[in-house]
C-alpha cells in the first residue's frame, strides 16, 4: 500500500513540473525572440515578444529584464525612425516655368505655362489681379499647365497683368503683357524752306497713338533749331522763322536745322532751312 501511494505522489509531481517546464521554455523563447528582433531594428516586434514573455512568466526577474529590453526598444525606436514619412503642407512645392507671357495686339493661339507641383497635384488655382476681362484663364485636362487667353486689342499702348497662382500656401505671379497695335505716325512735308524775310509754314501730322502727353496731344517736339518757333495743334506743327537781317552771318550762308518729333517709339525727322532765293 505504501508503495501504491509512493507511486501515485511520483507520477503527481512529474505531472505538475511538466507545465512548468514549458512554461519557463515558452517565456524564454519569446525573450530570444525579441533580442532577436531588437538587432533587426524591428522594435515593435520586438516589444510584443517581451510582453508576451512578461505575460507568460510573470517572475520579477523575467518582468525586470523584458521592461529593460522594452526601454531600450523604445528609444532606439525614436532615434531610427525617420523625421518625417509623409509630406506636410507647408512642405508642398509650387514653381512656373516662365515668369512672363507676351502677346501680340491680336493673338493667333493660346499660351500656356507649366505649374509644377511638389506633391504633383492638379489642386493649384490661378486668377489675375483686378478686374482683367481681357484675359480668359483655364487649366490643361491633365492639370500641369495654366493656359492663358488674350483678347485683341485696338489700343497702341501695351496693358499688363499679374496672374497669381496658388498651391498648398504657396504663391507664384507670371506677368501677362499685350503689346499695342504699331503706331502709325508721319508728317506732311518733310522738308520746309523759309526765305529770308522769314514767315509761317504748316506741317500736318498724322498719328494714331493712344499715349498722351502733358500738352494734351499724342505726338510731342523733341528738338527744334534755337532760331525756329514751333507750335503744336492737334493735326498740325505750325512753324514760323524770323527775318535774317543783312548784319547777320547767317544771312550770306543761310541756316539749316532739323525738327524732331516723337511718339511713343516713333520718331519723325523734319529738315528745315533758311536762305536767299536764286530767283
Amino acid at each position: 500500500m505504501k508503495r501504491i501511494i509512493k507511486l501515485l505522489t511520483v507520477i503527481i509531481m512529474m505531472t505538475m513540473a511538466i507545465p512548468t517546464t514549458a512554461f519557463a521554455q515558452s517565456a524564454s523563447e519569446k525573450y530570444n525572440e525579441g533580442v532577436a528582433l531588437m538587432k533587426k531594428r524591428e522594435y515593435k516586434k520586438a516589444i510584443a515578444c517581451f510582453q508576451a514573455s512578461m505575460a507568460i512568466n510573470k517572475s520579477e526577474s523575467n518582468k525586470k529584464k523584458c521592461k529593460q529590453q522594452i526601454a531600450k526598444c523604445q528609444k532606439a525606436s525614436k532615434i531610427d525612425a525617420p523625421i518625417d514619412q509623409t509630406p506636410a503642407t507647408n512642405d508642398k512645392r509650387l514653381s512656373l516655368s516662365k515668369n512672363r507671357i507676351p502677346f501680340p495686339w491680336n493673338p493667333m493661339e493660346d499660351l500656356s505655362v507649366d505649374v509644377i507641383t511638389e506633391p504633383f497635384s492638379n489642386d493649384w488655382m490661378a486668377s489675375a489681379k483686378g478686374n482683367e476681362d481681357w484675359l480668359e484663364l483655364s487649366k490643361s485636362m491633365d492639370g500641369k499647365s495654366l493656359i492663358v487667353k488674350c483678347k485683341p486689342t485696338d489700343s497702341t499702348v501695351k496693358r499688363q497683368a499679374k496672374v497669381c497662382v496658388t498651391y498648398g500656401g504657396k504663391k507664384k505671379e507670371v506677368e501677362v503683357v499685350q503689346y499695342g497695335k504699331d503706331v502709325n505716325f508721319s508728317a506732311d512735308p518733310l522738308e520746309v524752306s523759309f526765305k529770308m524775310k522769314g514767315g509761317k509754314q504748316l506741317v500736318n501730322i498724322h498719328c494714331n497713338s493712344d499715349t498722351v502727353y502733358e500738352s494734351g496731344k499724342n505726338w510731342k517736339i523733341k528738338q527744334t533749331p534755337d532760331w525756329l518757333k514751333a507750335e503744336m495743334t492737334e493735326t498740325t506743327l505750325i512753324l514760323e522763322a524770323p527775318k535774317v537781317e543783312k548784319s547777320n552771318p547767317d544771312y550770306k550762308t543761310g541756316r539749316v536745322g532739323q525738327i524732331i518729333i516723337v511718339s511713343q517709339d516713333k520718331e519723325c525727322i523734319l529738315k528745315v532751312e533758311q536762305k536767299k532765293t536764286i530767283f
